[in-house]
């Protein structure tokens, strides 16, 4: 047996070098040998039917693929080779099948990219595919990309309402607004449908060349920073920023249409037609590729014209990562189409990445036209994120409460000079290379006696800053001293002459907390975090909505919205805690799909980080030990299959493989697993891994032949005779106790031929049962 493993293996890599070096006949002929010796290997079978699709032998290549289908009908991959030989001979109704059981496999083996991929390349050649679209619009709802399974589901209704079926086309437009009750597209759908009016039919997708695409993203090279590199200005530090995540982006496979577009001035009949609201969202992201690719190769050759265009038609095509719009605003600003910079540039503000250079770009842009209030409010909104962002952790509060008193003060001045002044200062001080380090000199200087960090602006101000600091320190301390009572008189007083100055609300927050009223807190809090949001202040709005959550632990959806602004503002770490501590909110409530729903969310985000392989083998360890406890066990395979494919010799996730594998009867599955993990290892180096591993598998999953017969080979490979005749000697027995005699004797002949120290009684034995 081991022999014959070995010829096999010899075979398949024979060919798989053919194959390598393009010779795909001779490829062909090695793999019909490994056939001839076993039949039924899978790999051998889908080889060929490369080898036979590369030489365009399309009749034998699909008779290979539907073999392999027999074999293993659950792999998709058989089914999208036809697919692909369906669509070449031009039998597309033999394309569709094929597609669409690859999609059906995927999305068995829980690959719901790869089955969205496979439903799109139906509807590409057949728009009017009812379960192309049905089953998009059930991916997408699961997914939660409500409007995108809006769509779809009303896309469905209008093709059975088309065949007649008004019963089932209303099924479908019940389910839409089940998704999203308030959709007011989906509304206007039922309106339609309940008027005998046919809804729109499904338009043809337009779709970019995909050899073009790929050739043009295959051309990129992520450019890398220079070590300790110094930048002439926070915003040019922020542009080279830009275009390394970009162009990450590209590599990572990341870049697609997050979000969809809205073409202005459609009805909303109209806006029923194919990628109605959710957009013409590419799900492979190509289009949006080409253009990112072309912005990048575009700007390296200092062509920021053809740069900013390209950028603006991937976000017209849903591109939605703030490193797209901080560069467009910025390229829009050196062309000098300063309105559409601005619009660019306030969509990229709320990211800590460009939170800095947007806010100077927007200076910069309001001095030049003498609007000096908005540019000494960018101005001082610019130096509040240099400053905090050096400022000891311990002295972020205080200076942040500054920075509040400075910015309600600025709406008070009256005259333009101040304005100008702060704007020349401030500018002078951030558009350096050195800004750090003047910052930081700065702020060393500017303790005063009580301890606060003043900014070094004092001059440009007026006293009122020092008196509602010092009424603001005088309610803090009453409240210090537990009387509530009148710090929040005085707290209400301060707001007559400071409506505007947001610590002072976040203080009559604190003192609503302190005496128990917990819900006016919470209604205070997220009032403040809402003006923080409109503002920009995404930092300031996540410890508004963190006091919310200190108060209401449960309330899930204030918990996502923390995740959402964390998101936004690209701290992608703390939103994954987040989605775990959500997870472990619903797993005690017994909501488990809601906690798998947040372990994928996180699992989602770890694959964007760099050196997120740690976090993202945690998370799929919880997911699996999730979907044991949920009962499934399909779900569970499918996430030990990942972490294999991070870490293909992990043991525990092997032997879980194959222990459900057994368990759903899918015995294939489970010795596939096994073969594949003992093909890591060689057993002569390895063996204590392998023999590890086996009598694991023995001992968790007993009097199974096939794991008994790999624990024989390895010790009959390795010359351990005596426990090689004790694997088979208790395999002999299994086999006589279930009735398998024929199949007992030929063990009992294979102990004989390792001439055990009592052949005698093998061989009386063996005489009985032949006898």
């Amino acid at each position: 047996m081991t022999e014959l493993n070995q010829e096999l293996k010899d075979l398949l890599s024979k060919g798989n070098s053919a194959a390598w070096d393009k010779n795909w006949n001779d490829a062909a002929v090695y793999y019909q040998q490994a056939l001839d010796l076993d039949p039924g290997n899978f790999k051998a079978m889908t080889n060929i039917g490369l080898a036979y699709y590369e030489m365009r032998e399309y009749r034998e290549a699909l008779d290979a693929y539907r073999k392999a289908v027999e074999i293993n009908p659950d792999d998709p991959a058989p089914y999208e080779k036809m697919f692909l030989i369906y669509k070449e001979v031009n039998q597309l109704t033999e394309a569709l099948k094929a597609s669409l059981l690859a999609a059906e496999a995927h999305l068995k083996n829980e690959d719901i990219q790869k089955a969205i991929e496979n439903w799109k390349r139906v509807l590409e050649l057949d728009i009017r595919n009812v379960k192309a679209h049905a089953r998009l619009g059930m991916v997408y709802e699961r997914l939660g990309r409500k409007k995108l399974a809006v769509s779809e589901y009303i896309h469905t209704a209008s093709l059975l309402q088309l065949s007649g079926n008004t019963v089932k086309a209303t099924e479908s437009i019940d389910r839409a607004l089940r998704c999203s009750p308030e959709n007011i597209i989906a509304l206007r759908a039922r309106e339609i449908l309940r008027q005998g009016r046919q809804l729109p039919i499904p338009e043809p997708i337009d779709k970019e060349p995909e050899e073009e695409i790929q050739v043009e993203a295959a051309q990129l090279e992520a450019p890398k920073p220079e070590p300790d590199k110094e930048y002439e200005t926070p915003i040019a530090e922020a542009v080279d920023k830009a275009m390394i995540i970009l162009a990450e982006a590209m590599f990572e496979e990341e870049i697609g249409a997050e979000s969809g577009k809205k073409r202005p001035g459609r009805d909303l009949d109209s806006a029923l037609s194919w990628n109605a609201e959710a957009g013409e969202i590419l799900e492979d992201g190509s289009a949006v590729k080409l253009h990112v690719s072309q912005a990048i190769e575009n700007f390296s050759s200092g062509n920021e014209k053809d740069a900013a265009e390209n950028i603006k038609k991937a976000i017209d095509e849903g591109y939605t990562n703030p490193a797209a719009y901080f560069l467009l605003g910025y390229l829009f600003s050196n062309l000098g189409r300063m309105e559409s910079a601005v619009r660019s540039l306030n969509k990229s503000v709320p990211h800590e990445n460009f939170a800095l250079a947007s806010r100077l770009l927007l200076a910069q842009y309001y001095a030049g036209m003498e609007q000096w209030v908005d540019a000494s409010r960018e101005y001082l909104e610019a130096l509040r994120i240099a400053d905090t962002s050096l400022a000891d952790k311990e002295d972020v509060e205080d200076l942040i409460h500054l920075y509040e008193v400075m910015m309600d003060d600025l709406e008070q001045q009256e005259g333009g000079d101040a304005y100008i002044e702060m704007s020349t200062h401030i500018g002078e001080m951030l558009l350096r290379p050195d800004w750090r380090a003047i910052l930081v000199e700065l702020r060393s200087q500017g303790k005063s006696e009580e301890g606060l960090i003043l900014p070094q602006l004092d001059a440009l101000l007026d006293d009122r800053r020092s008196q509602i600091m010092g009424i603001h320190q005088n309610i803090n301390m009453l409240v210090q001293e537990g009387h509530y009572g009148a710090a929040m008189e005085m707290a209400f007083f301060a707001l007559r002459n400071a409506p505007t100055f947001l610590p002072l609300h976040v203080t009559i927050g604190d003192i609503l907390m302190a005496t128990n009223k917990i819900d006016g807190a919470v209604t205070k809090y997220l009032a403040v975090a809402d003006v923080y949001t409109v503002q920009g202040k995404t930092e300031r709005a996540l410890t508004m909505l963190k006091k919310v959550i200190d108060l209401q632990p449960m309330n899930i959806e204030i918990r996502q919205r923390q995740i959402d602004l964390l998101e936004e503002y690209g701290q992608k770490e703390e939103a994954i805690q987040e989605y775990i501590n959500l997870a472990e909110i619903f797993f005690p409530l017994a909501e488990l799909d809601s906690a798998r729903s947040a372990y994928v969310k996180a699992l989602a985000l770890a694959k964007s980080i760099p050196d997120g392989e740690i976090v993202r083998m945690k998370l799929l360890q919880r997911l699996a030990d999730l979907d044991i406890q949920r009962l499934d066990w399909e779900a569970a395979i499918a996430t030990y299959a990942e972490i294999s494919e991070v870490s293909p010799g992990n043991r525990k996730a092997s032997i879980s493989i194959v222990d459900l594998s057994y368990r759903l009867g899918k015995l294939s599955d489970a010795e596939q697993e096994i073969d594949r993990f003992l093909a890591l290892y060689d057993p002569k180096e390895d063996k204590e891994v392998i023999e590890d591993y086996l009598t694991s598998l023995n001992t968790e999953i007993p009097r199974e032949e096939f794991i008994i017969r790999r624990l024989v080979d390895f010790y009959k490979e390795l010359g351990l005779q005596e426990q090689a005749i004790s694997e088979l000697d208790g395999l002999g027995d299994m086999l006589l106790d279930a009735g398998r005699k024929s199949e007992a004797v030929a063990v009992i002949q294979e102990i004989v031929t390792l001439n055990p120290p009592n052949i005698e009684a093998y061989q009386k034995l063996l005489g009985q049962l032949q006898g």
